[in-house]
């Protein structure tokens, strides 16, 4: 049997990664394959009823990469791949991961049962210690290592090898839209304005945008506004964080849909404006919603999307940082940007990546990932950070720790010339 089997952390919640794996698998089987997807358990809650029958495809050892365990835990892992497949055929499966850690057990498995391995990488940003960087290089040259834009590829090889190509794959994720009533709870009032978001609470550019829009409502204070969330996450807390932020402003009533799948068009028209990144600017832009793009590394505004700018997640070498306001300014106040009478219904086309796979070497070889070397004490501990406190909080504490580094560093220097 054929199998198309991809590895990601989450199939219990609603997002890009969950929506492009669902569209993903229909496509497998279109071309022949069965579809497997394997995934670390997080989450509480299935969204897509898609990925449903992959619920019990997990092992909490996939939280932490394969070369901190035993062989003899190695091989039981395997073993229990390898009951999701049954009756593979050897050398005729592929293989998809997601992210660095999930890249690692996929090419265990790949190199078990002799299969094409693409590295897939949907996350925003990788940090690669220089054991990881050495795989995902050998991954690149083998042209087996993709990113979702052009800038994800050379942003993790940065630190090692400034100014590589990257092998770049759209993610197909935007088809999340319906034709369907919605609670009457989340059908605004009367105002002024009506700014909209879509994704979820926990992304790392939530507060700078929250932040933004607050002091643009703030700035005009004569107006009234309506504020829709469509979003949620499974960590209450990052809800909580955006009711908090948003709750006791005067000129403002705000709506919150939580998790939502799929998304009500009428729920998305309401807007005169959204602000979003990555794909949910597609969402917001099928509707005829004048859509400000957010940059992932820098959380300010690239432009209106596919107005001003076609980028949506990385801002491209001639479109400099905007502050949020200036574009909320062009859209509300100025009257630059207006909403369309519109509607587009998108349907998902794989063919560049069945492409790519194609011309995939047939040479099958593999990288031993046993040889990637973790530290118990430290990357494995970043790892775990990483895992439970989220990456916002990783990155929070990294730089507090190199500030302490730095401040100590300085400290002995001073200390160093007075002896002298």
């Amino acid at each position: 049997m054929k199998y198309y089997i991809i590895f990601q952390p989450s199939i219990k919640s609603i997002g890009g990664e969950e929506m492009y794996t669902r569209n993903k698998i229909i496509s497998a089987r279109e071309q022949g394959y069965t579809p497997i997807v394997i995934h670390e358990n997080k989450g509480s809650r299935i969204f897509v009823e898609e990925l449903r029958p992959f619920l019990k495809n997990y092992s909490i050892l996939f939280k932490l990469p394969p070369s901190v365990f035993p062989k003899i835990i190695l091989r039981k892992v395997i073993h229990k791949m390898l009951s999701w497949i049954p009756d593979y055929n050897e050398g005729e499966c592929i293989i998809e991961s997601h992210e660095v850690t999930g890249a690692e057990w996929a090419e265990l498995l790949a190199a078990h049962i002799k299969a094409k391995h693409l590295a897939y990488m949907l996350l925003e940003h990788h940090c690669l210690n220089e054991y990881q960087y050495r795989f995902f290089k050998y991954k690149y040259d083998r042209k087996e290592l993709v990113g979702i834009t052009s800038e994800t590829v050379p942003q993790m090889f940065e630190p090692y090898i400034p100014n590589i190509e990257g092998y770049f794959l759209k993610a197909y994720c935007n088809n999340t839209l319906a034709d369907i009533d919605f609670d009457e709870k989340l059908k605004v009032g009367q105002a002024d304005y009506t700014i909209g978001t879509i994704g979820r609470t926990n992304k790392e550019y939530v507060q700078p945008m929250l932040k933004a829009v607050i002091e643009f409502i703030l700035q005009h204070k004569e107006k009234y506004f309506n504020f829709i969330y469509v979003g949620g996450a499974q960590d209450k807390d990052s809800e909580k964080n955006v009711i908090k932020k948003l709750s006791n402003i005067p000129n403002l009533k705000f709506y919150l849909t939580g998790l939502i799948y799929p998304i009500p068009i009428g729920l998305v028209k309401q807007m005169d404006v959204c602000l979003a990144s990555a794909g949910s600017c597609m969402i917001s832009d099928n509707c005829g919603i004048p859509t400000i793009a957010i940059d992932g590394n820098d959380y300010k505004g690239i432009g209106i999307f596919q107005k001003t700018c076609v980028h949506s997640l990385f801002r491209g070498e001639n479109e400099p940082a905007i502050e949020l306001e200036h574009f909320l300014n062009e859209v509300l106040i100025d009257k630059k940007f207006h909403k369309e009478d519109k509607t587009i219904f998108f349907e998902p086309d794989f063919t560049e990546h069945w492409a790519f796979v194609q011309k995939m070497s047939d040479k099958r070889e593999y990288y031993d990932v046993r040889k990637i070397k973790y530290s118990f004490r430290n990357e494995v501990l970043w790892v775990a950070i990483r895992e439970y406190l989220g990456n916002r909080s990783y990155l929070l504490i990294t730089s507090v720790l190199e500030r302490i580094r730095n401040l100590y560093s300085n400290i002995f220097k001073n200390n160093g010339k007075g002896r002298k």
